[in-house]
Protein backbone atom coordinates (compact mmCIF):
# COMPACT_ATOMS: atom_id res chain seq x y z
CA UNK A 1 0.00 0.00 0.00
CA UNK A 2 2.90 2.68 0.73
CA UNK A 3 4.09 2.37 -2.97
CA UNK A 4 0.55 1.96 -5.02
CA UNK A 5 -1.55 4.07 -2.76
CA UNK A 6 -0.08 7.50 -3.02
CA UNK A 7 -0.01 7.45 -7.20
CA UNK A 8 -4.04 5.76 -6.72
CA UNK A 9 -4.93 8.95 -4.87
CA UNK A 10 -3.27 11.36 -7.32
CA UNK A 11 -5.04 9.80 -10.22
CA UNK A 12 -8.60 8.44 -8.63
CA UNK A 13 -10.22 11.03 -5.74
CA UNK A 14 -9.84 9.58 -2.69
CA UNK A 15 -11.10 10.25 0.87
CA UNK A 16 -10.18 8.38 3.83
CA UNK A 17 -12.89 8.64 7.01
CA UNK A 18 -11.74 7.64 10.19
CA UNK A 19 -13.37 7.92 13.86
CA UNK A 20 -11.33 9.89 16.31
CA UNK A 21 -11.90 7.59 19.01
CA UNK A 22 -10.66 4.62 16.80
CA UNK A 23 -8.93 1.94 18.51
CA UNK A 24 -7.43 -0.14 15.79
CA UNK A 25 -6.72 2.39 13.12
CA UNK A 26 -4.82 4.47 15.18
CA UNK A 27 -4.55 8.53 13.88
CA UNK A 28 -0.57 8.64 13.76
CA UNK A 29 -0.31 5.63 11.14
CA UNK A 30 -3.07 7.70 9.62
CA UNK A 31 -1.02 11.10 9.77
CA UNK A 32 1.51 9.44 7.94
CA UNK A 33 -0.36 8.28 5.34
CA UNK A 34 -1.84 11.53 5.01
CA UNK A 35 1.93 12.42 4.21
CA UNK A 36 2.60 10.35 1.84
CA UNK A 37 -0.98 10.64 -0.04
CA UNK A 38 -1.29 14.39 -0.13
CA UNK A 39 -4.25 14.51 -2.40
CA UNK A 40 -6.67 12.21 -0.78
CA UNK A 41 -9.04 14.05 1.42
CA UNK A 42 -9.11 13.12 5.16
CA UNK A 43 -11.53 13.38 7.55
CA UNK A 44 -11.72 12.47 11.43
CA UNK A 45 -15.18 11.87 13.10
CA UNK A 46 -15.84 13.18 16.35
CA UNK A 47 -16.73 10.56 18.80
CA UNK A 48 -16.65 7.81 15.96
CA UNK A 49 -14.81 4.57 16.87
CA UNK A 50 -13.67 2.04 13.98
CA UNK A 51 -17.06 2.05 12.55
CA UNK A 52 -17.19 5.28 11.60
CA UNK A 53 -20.38 5.12 9.41
CA UNK A 54 -22.32 3.22 12.53
CA UNK A 55 -21.08 5.30 15.30
CA UNK A 56 -21.90 8.43 13.50
CA UNK A 57 -24.07 7.67 10.03
CA UNK A 58 -25.15 11.18 9.91
CA UNK A 59 -21.74 12.82 9.86
CA UNK A 60 -20.03 10.34 7.47
CA UNK A 61 -23.62 10.40 5.19
CA UNK A 62 -22.50 14.53 5.43
CA UNK A 63 -18.59 14.11 4.75
CA UNK A 64 -19.60 11.51 1.87
CA UNK A 65 -22.12 13.88 -0.16
CA UNK A 66 -19.82 16.44 0.41
CA UNK A 67 -16.71 14.73 -1.44
CA UNK A 68 -19.16 13.61 -4.10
Amino acid sequence: MTKSLPPLTKAIPTIFISGDSDTFALRIPAAKSRNKCSHAKFHWVAGAGHQVQADNPDETAKIIRAFL
